[in-house]
C-alpha cells in the first residue's frame, strides 16, 4: 500500500512490553470495588480464591525477576486487567480469565526459578572473544477486531491483526469468550479467516456495490486499554470507491479509525456489512511529502473481496441485505451484536546484544 500508509500494526494494535511499568497491578477494592467484573469477584469466594492466586504469583515473580522484568510482566497484566473486566457480571468469564493468565504466570514463575543458574553460566565475560548476541523472549498482544459472518461462529478479521500470534487466539462477544482457530489466511488481501463457538444473536448480510457519497458508520474495538471496552462508534462517508493509487480491492472511508479497528466492519444505514476496516494513511508521512496535513483518509477492503475469500473457503454466508434505514444509535445497538473484540498472545525471540 505504500510508505504513506501507516504499518500494518497501526490499527491491529500490538504491544511489545519492554521498559519499566508506571502502575502496579492490583486486586480488586472490595469496599469500593470500580466496575462490575470487580463486584462480582469481590462476591463470589471461588473467584476470590484465584484473584488471591494471581496476586500471589505476581509477588513471587517479584522476588525472582529483575526490576526490569517485572515491570514488563506488571504492564501486561494491567492491559489484561481490561479484557478480564470486560466479562462484568459473568462468573463463567471471569473465571476463564483467571485460569489463562494463571497457567501464564506459572510459566513465566518457571522460567523465573531457572534463571540465576543461567546467569551463573554467563556471568564471567570471555577476554577471547566478542559475546555473541543473545535472544531476549518478547511478549507479545496483539489486539483487534472482526465481525462474525456465520450463525456458527465464523469470524473475518484481517490478516495482520493474526500475523504476529496465529496460534493463541481468543475472541470475544459481549460476554461471550471463546478460543479462536485460525482456519485460513489471505496475506496478500489481508484478510483471515476464524472459527469460534461464539453464538450471535444477529449474523449481518454481506453487501457489494457500495457507492460515492454514501453514508456509513464503524464499529470496534480500538486501544483497549484506554477506550471505552464496550465498542467505539464512528461515522462518515464512502469519499471514494478505490483505495491508495486506485487500488479496485478497496474503498476509502471517512469515519474516523484507531489501532485496533482493523479487521472490523463498515456498515450502511440499513445495518448490512460493505467492507472491512483494514488501514489508514500517515498523516505525518503525508506532511513530510505535500506540507499538508490529512484527516480521516482511511481505507477499507471492498466486499467483494471478501466473499471472494469466504467462496474460497466454502463459508455459507448472507446476501440477503436489508433495506430499512436506521437511526445511529439502533446501528451502533446492531453492530454491537455480531462485533467481536479479537486478541492473541505469543512470545518471539529479540536478538540483543
Amino acid at each position: 500500500m505504500g510508505r504513506w500508509l501507516l504499518g500494518l500494526l497501526a490499527t491491529g494494535l500490538v504491544v511489545a512490553l519492554l521498559g519499566p511499568a508506571t502502575a502496579r497491578a492490583e486486586s480488586p477494592d472490595c469496599n469500593h470495588p470500580s466496575n462490575l467484573a470487580q463486584q462480582t469477584i469481590c462476591s463470589h469466594p471461588e473467584l476470590s480464591a484465584k484473584d488471591g492466586e494471581w496476586m500471589g504469583l505476581l509477588e513471587q515473580l517479584h522476588e525472582h525477576q529483575s526490576a526490569t522484568d517485572f515491570d514488563a510482566v506488571v504492564r501486561e497484566e494491567r492491559r489484561w486487567i481490561a479484557m478480564r473486566d470486560i466479562c462484568r457480571a459473568d462468573v463463567r468469564c471471569i473465571s476463564q480469565w483467571y485460569d489463562q493468565r494463571l497457567w501464564i504466570l506459572r510459566g513465566a514463575m518457571a522460567g523465573a526459578s531457572q534463571a540465576p543458574a543461567q546467569r551463573e553460566q554467563t556471568a564471567a565475560p570471555s577476554t577471547q572473544r566478542a559475546i555473541p548476541a543473545q535472544p531476549q523472549r518478547v511478549k507479545i498482544i496483539a489486539t483487534g477486531t472482526g465481525y462474525i459472518v456465520t450463525a456458527d461462529g465464523a469470524i473475518i478479521t484481517n490478516n495482520h491483526v493474526i500475523a504476529e500470534c496465529p496460534d493463541d487466539v481468543t475472541v470475544q462477544l459481549d460476554r461471550q469468550q471463546s478460543k479462536g482457530e485460525v482456519i485460513a489466511r489471505d496475506p496478500r488481501n489481508d484478510l483471515a479467516l476464524i472459527t469460534s463457538k461464539l453464538q450471535p444473536r444477529v449474523v449481518p448480510a454481506l453487501r457489494t456495490g457500495v457507492r460515492l457519497g454514501e453514508n456509513i458508520v464503524v464499529f470496534g474495538y480500538p486501544i483497549p486499554e484506554f477506550l471505552a471496552s464496550s465498542g467505539n462508534f464512528t461515522v462518515g462517508n464512502v469519499t471514494a470507491t478505490e483505495g491508495l493509487k486506485d487500488d479496485t480491492g478497496h474503498v476509502q472511508i471517512s469515519a474516523p479509525i484507531q489501532p485496533g479497528n482493523s479487521g472490523g466492519p463498515v456498515l450502511d444505514q440499513d445495518g448490512n456489512v460493505v467492507a472491512t476496516v483494514d488501514s489508514t494513511l500517515n498523516a505525518i508521512n503525508m506532511a513530510k511529502e505535500t506540507g499538508n496535513i490529512s484527516e480521516n483518509v482511511n481505507f477499507a477492503i471492498k466486499e467483494t473481496v471478501v466473499e471472494n475469500f469466504l467462496d474460497a473457503n466454502g463459508v455459507r454466508y448472507s446476501t440477503a441485505a436489508l433495506s430499512a434505514p436506521m437511526q445511529a444509535p439502533d446501528l451502533a445497538d446492531r453492530a454491537r451484536t455480531f462485533t467481536v473484540f479479537i486478541f492473541s498472545t505469543c512470545v518471539v525471540d529479540k536478538q540483543s546484544n
